[in-house]
C-alpha cells in the first residue's frame, strides 16, 4: 500500500496585542503565552514599535527625504515588509517556530491598521480597560517620571484632558474605521478576563489556534514567562522601565485591581474622564 502523506501543518498564526498603556496588556499576554503551542511571554516589541514609528514618520515626509532613493513609495514599504518579516523569522526560530507567535506593545496599537495592510495574515488583540482605571495607573507613571527626572510623552501629561487624550488616542482609528482589520481585530474588556481568566484566555486563544491546559492560564509560571521582562529587580534597574512595573505581573490572575481608581481619583477627575471619554466608555460598557 502506498504511504500515506502526513497532514499538511497549518501555517504559523502571528498575533500582536495591543491597548492602552496600563489596562492590562502585560497581564493578559502572559496569560495567552502559556498555550502548549506558543511561544513564551517575551518583553515588549520594541524593535516593531521603532520601526513602525520610522515607517509612518518616513512616508510623512517621503517626497522630500526619500523619494530620491526608493523612488516609487512601494519599493519603501517592501524595504519595511522584508526587515519586519525577518524580524518575525528571528523570534519564531528562537522558540522553536511554534503554531502561534505572540507579540506585544500598547504603543504598536497606533499602527495596527498599517501592519494589518502590510501582513494580511496577522491577527490583532486589543485589550480595553475602564478609563478611569487606566488614568489612575498613568497618573501614577507619569508621577514617577517626573520624580526620577525622566524626559518622556508620560512625564509630559499633567492635566486630566491630557490622560484622556492619551488613553483615546490608542482606540481612535480602529473604533473609526472597524471594517480596515475586518475579522483579524478583537477587542477584549480586562475586566472580563480578570473575572474568569481560563474561561477567557481559553476562548481568546482559540481565535488564534492557541491550545491550553486550564489549571496554566492564570498561575505565574517561569516556564512559560522566563524574560527578564517579568523580573523586578531587572526592571527596577532601569529608570525609565520601572515606573511601569507591577507586582501583579507575577501574580496569579485576579479581579483585585478593578475598581482601583475610586480610592486615587477626586470626584471631579472621574467626572470629567466619564464626559471626555463618553463614548468610549459607552461602547465597553464602563458607563451608561
Amino acid at each position: 500500500m502506498p504511504e500515506t502523506a502526513p497532514p499538511a501543518k497549518k501555517p504559523q498564526q502571528i498575533v500582536l496585542i495591543g491597548g492602552a498603556m496600563r489596562s492590562g496588556t502585560t497581564a493578559i499576554h502572559r496569560a495567552l503565552c502559556t498555550a502548549q503551542n506558543s511561544n513564551p511571554y517575551i518583553a515588549e516589541s520594541w524593535f516593531l514599535h521603532g520601526i513602525m514609528d520610522l515607517f509612518r514618520s518616513s512616508l510623512s515626509r517621503y517626497d522630500l527625504g526619500l523619494a530620491d532613493q526608493f523612488g516609487d513609495r512601494k519599493n519603501f514599504i517592501e524595504l519595511m515588509k522584508f526587515n519586519i518579516q525577518y524580524y518575525f523569522n528571528i523570534v519564531s526560530a528562537k522558540y522553536g517556530d511554534p503554531d502561534v507567535l505572540i507579540f506585544k506593545h500598547p504603543a504598536l496599537t497606533r499602527h495596527f491598521i498599517e501592519i494589518g495592510e502590510m501582513f494580511p495574515q496577522v491577527r490583532f488583540l486589543v485589550v480595553v480597560r475602564d478609563p478611569r482605571d487606566v488614568i489612575a495607573s498613568m497618573k501614577e507613571v507619569s508621577e514617577k517620571h517626573r520624580q526620577d527626572g525622566i524626559a518622556s510623552l508620560h512625564s509630559n501629561l499633567t492635566t486630566t484632558a491630557d490622560f484622556c487624550g492619551q488613553y483615546g488616542s490608542y482606540y481612535g482609528a480602529l473604533l473609526r474605521n472597524p471594517g480596515k482589520l475586518a475579522n483579524r481585530l478583537t477587542f477584549v474588556r480586562y475586566e472580563d478576563v480578570m473575572s474568569a481568566p481560563q474561561e477567557s484566555i481559553a476562548k481568546i486563544g482559540a481565535i488564534f489556534g492557541a491550545n491550553y491546559v486550564a489549571g496554566d492560564i492564570a498561575q505565574f509560571n517561569e516556564q512559560h514567562a522566563s524574560s527578564s521582562y517579568l523580573n523586578k529587580d531587572e526592571r527596577l534597574k532601569d529608570p525609565f522601565s520601572r515606573a511601569f512595573w507591577s507586582d501583579m505581573y507575577t501574580k496569579e490572575l485576579s479581579s483585585e485591581k478593578i475598581g482601583r481608581y475610586r480610592a486615587s481619583l477626586a470626584p471631579a477627575e472621574i467626572e470629567e474622564i466619564e464626559s471626555r471619554l463618553g463614548a468610549i466608555g459607552k461602547q465597553f460598557r464602563y458607563w451608561s
